[in-house]
């Protein structure tokens, strides 16, 4: 499904909702969210914290064109492929090309288009973050995680904050914003549509800013 998200994603339509498109220009946002000029981004957080969204819900719509994802309209459901399968081993071991074929499964179109919200609301929320800040996407991150502390069996949208360190525990990568200026910028929830073969589904996502630190092994 990786490459499947990756084309749904790249024509993501944005709008804020409640506010009409054109108003939210970036000077008045900066100002409206503070600036990091005095800020210490430097300090690795010893316990990562994790905050909701604080600003106002966005909306955003996206029709999937990928061609390896087919409606299925008597099952309502989504057929995509799951893997590939080598179907020449035996040349492969003898220096031929290796042949595949896909193997495809099905989802129900609304498990499919709930989890599909998810990426489409991070990646909405994470643009419109960058947006607001004036930022770049230096350690500022979106996907979408089940394993958020408080949000516990729950598949949950996230915008992150990352550092990365090198094995011996140096900085070599770190966000250029602080983590109360994204929780202030980023929207509570995000109403997020998406639309396959002239199906629709919208669901509500909440989305979540949390610090995170990574380490080189």
């Amino acid at each position: 499904m990786t490459g499947s998200r990756r084309s749904f994603l790249h024509a993501l339509s944005i709008g804020s909702a409640g506010l009409t498109a054109g108003c939210l220009g970036s000077e008045s946002v900066v100002q409206q969210f503070g600036s990091d000029d005095e800020a210490d981004a430097s300090s690795v957080p010893a316990e990562p914290q994790t905050k909701p969204g604080e600003a106002d819900t966005l909306v955003a719509e996206h029709a999937v064109t990928d061609e390896n994802l087919t409606y299925l309209p008597d099952e309502h459901a989504v057929q995509y492929i799951a893997m590939w399968r080598h179907t020449n081993r035996e040349e492969v071991e003898e220096g031929e090309k290796p042949e595949r074929k896909p193997v495809y499964e099905t989802k129900p179109f609304d498990e499919w288009a709930e989890t599909e919200c998810r990426f489409v609301a991070s990646r909405a929320a994470k643009e419109t973050v960058i947006d607001r800040l004036d930022s770049d996407e230096n350690g500022l991150g979106a996907g979408v995680s089940s394993a958020v502390p408080g949000y516990e069996d729950e598949l949950v949208a996230t915008i992150n904050l990352q550092w990365t360190l090198d094995r011996d525990g140096t900085v070599v990568a770190e966000p250029t914003v602080t983590l109360d200026r994204v929780v202030a910028a980023t929207p509570k929830t995000v109403e997020a549509t998406v639309s396959l073969a002239e199906r629709e589904h919208t669901c509500t996502v909440p989305i979540v800013v949390r610090e995170a630190v990574m380490r080189y092994n």
